[in-house]
């Protein structure tokens, strides 16, 4: 409305006269002096006051220009603010759009997450169900285990128990040990790489996951404890036993010692004579007694009365081990003497031979010629196309064939 506002109306300059009326005045220059002296003053006048509205006019112009830039300054603002408006507007929608999209990606990954949990839960519960039986089979074997070994374990029951019944019951005790082990076993190779698995997602399977764990696990200590306290009972039962069986096998030897010294003593004085001890060591030790081993047991100690007492029967008996030794080293050099001689002369033998073949593989040799060449007829019935051949004397070909073949 401003700027629509009218400028003042610009009065142009007033028009100089014609060149008529210039001329009539000029006729009557002399009465038109004042006349024309007025016209130029009121001419000034007239241009002052057109010049004054122009510069007014200006004024306007510039003022209203500056208005124009002003609005145009607040129609740029305006503009910028609506597009900042839009651009808020924009990116508000972009915002919750993304807010919407990662709520339903969120939503999406719980339902994965809860479906992740139901699958791994149902897998975790087969394995439990699974893992569960063969447990409890475990712990039946180690149970039956046990009971196999509950007269050892037990203190009470123990003590009327003989080193025998405690070597035969932890006897009896190994191979129920052995299922029971094996049954632990095939449960720790169920559980191999499983274990994720058997854990499950929530806290309620992880607990039985970690009780099955547990209750494995403590019956395969209560497996070893027995297996540990079995062997404990056993060692020292067996020891007794080996050592009580070695004393009576010592009994034993005494004895047969004893009876083979009366055997042997022929006139029962209770000594054995030099007699005595060759005769010992041909029937008991079989061998001869003789040479340098005889002279020394006459010359040795022992033999100091003339005869061996019993009370030095060990050390007669060590020096007939000594003696034999050096009899049975001689007879095995002897054997091996025998044997050399033998494979020398089967070498020779087989020497002889193989120059005797050779000679008769000479002959052979050319007696096999002789029967190819007198064989060669006969290929005239048996090779087509062959030299003509007359039948009448195959018979008598084949037999001189025959006659080189036996050669």
């Amino acid at each position: 409305a401003f700027l629509q506002a009218p400028m003042l109306p610009m009065q142009p300059p007033a028009k100089s006269p014609s060149a008529p009326q210039a001329a009539a005045a000029f006729g009557a220059l002399g009465g038109m002096t004042e006349v024309a002296s007025s016209s130029k003053a009121a001419s000034v006048v007239h241009s002052s006051s057109f010049e004054m509205m122009l510069a007014q006019n200006q004024r306007i112009l510039d003022e209203k220009q500056r208005q124009l830039q002003e609005l145009q300054q607040q129609l740029a603002e305006e503009q910028r603010r609506k597009a900042e408006e839009e651009a808020a507007k924009r990116d508000e929608e972009l915002r919750k759009q993304a807010q919407e999209l990662q709520r339903q990606q969120e939503e999406l990954r719980k339902m994965e997450e809860e479906q992740r949990i139901e699958e791994a839960e149902a897998s975790a519960k087969l394995l439990h169900a699974e893992l569960l039986e063969l447990i409890i089979t475990a712990e039946r074997e180690c149970e039956l285990a046990l009971t196999v070994l509950e007269p050892v374990l037990s203190e009470a029951l123990r003590k009327g128990l003989t080193d025998e019944d405690v070597v035969s019951t932890a006897d009896d005790f190994e191979p129920a040990r052995l299922r029971a082990a094996l049954a632990l076993r095939k449960c720790s190779s169920f559980m191999q790489g499983k274990h994720r698995q058997l854990m499950g997602a929530k806290e309620e399977t992880k607990k039985k996951a970690s009780e099955h764990i547990q209750r494995m696990g403590k019956a395969e200590r209560g497996l070893q404890s027995a297996q540990g306290r079995a062997a404990a009972a056993k060692l020292p039962a067996k020891q007794r036993i080996e050592a009580e069986a070695r004393r009576q096998a010592a009994i034993l030897e005494a004895k047969r010692q004893e009876e083979i010294f009366k055997k042997f003593d022929s006139d029962g004085d209770g000594c054995l004579s030099i007699e005595d001890i060759i005769a010992m060591c041909k029937d008991e030790y079989n061998f001869d007694l003789e040479g340098l081993r005889l002279e020394g047991i006459k010359k040795s100690d022992l033999f100091k009365s003339g005869s061996v007492p019993f009370a030095k029967y060990s050390a007669l008996r060590t020096m007939i081990g000594i003696a034999r030794g050096e009899a049975q080293a001689r007879q095995r050099r002897e054997e091996a003497a025998v044997r050399r001689k033998r494979d020398i002369e089967q070498c020779a033998t087989v020497e002889a031979n193989a120059k005797l073949v050779i000679e008769c593989l000479v002959g052979i040799e050319a007696e096999t010629r002789k029967a190819e060449i007198r064989a060669g007829p006969l290929q005239a019935i048996a090779v087509p196309r062959a030299a003509a051949f007359a039948p009448s004397n195959a018979a008598q070909a084949v037999s001189e064939v025959d006659t080189a073949v036996d050669a």
